[in-house]
């Protein structure tokens, strides 16, 4: 769960966690520049917090942990301004999406169009050879997700599971300097119309093969 500047959301979302008997545990991943000012904050035991250089941007972040962990049972992301609501809302996405599915829940704004926050089975990001589609900064990441799935028949949307999202986009969150410090919205867009177009099918063929 990557967040930045946003202690408060961090508070809301481990409340919701708590609720939600969630078990799983969760990385924090901070920037190496606002880290500080999530120091007052208690994080469940079994969680860690973990500090990227500063800048480091999602798609990055998300690479950057699957090198350094590619062996883990699946990989998930969750955003700091998602509420989840529904009773283990993490454990049924995990048994959904392994061992080489896409599984998302109900987020509010694109609930079946996009696994905005989804859970990925492991063996199918070994196959890919990456988490976020080389190339993406933080736009569009879930737009290859999405892409995968349909292509590969693998995606499990759960509308009965209820990851709310809290975003400006849904009147529900203030337009904060963390959206508004997003990486540039036309590069990720040219740079993921040309993974589509150059790279998506030579993925998918490389999966059905592997």
């Amino acid at each position: 769960m990557p967040t930045m500047r946003r202690p408060e959301n961090l508070e809301r979302f481990i409340k919701a966690y708590n609720d939600t008997q969630a078990t799983l545990p969760i990385w924090v991943i901070f920037d190496a520049h606002n880290a500080f000012q999530y120091d007052g904050i208690e994080t469940p035991k079994h969680w860690r917090r973990v500090s990227v250089p500063a800048g480091m941007r999602l798609g990055d972040i998300f690479n950057r942990v699957f090198k350094k962990y590619p062996d883990e049972k699946y990989y998930a992301m969750v955003a700091d301004d998602i509420i989840p609501e529904t009773k283990g809302w993490d454990l049924l996405l995990e048994e959904a999406c392994l061992p080489d599915k896409i599984a998302w829940g109900w987020d509010s704004i694109q609930n079946e169009q996009l696994p905005v926050h989804p859970f990925i089975g492991g063996n199918l990001v070994r196959k890919l050879g990456w988490w976020a589609a080389p190339g993406l900064k933080h736009w569009y990441v879930d737009n290859v997700w999405k892409g995968l799935a349909d292509a590969l028949h693998c995606g499990v949307y759960r509308p009965d599971i209820r990851m709310r999202h809290c975003h400006y986009a849904n009147g529900k969150a203030p337009f904060d300097r963390t959206y508004e410090d997003q990486p540039n919205h036309q590069t990720d867009y040219n740079n993921y119309v040309k993974f589509m177009q150059k790279d998506f099918r030579k993925v998918i063929d490389r999966v059905k093969s592997s």
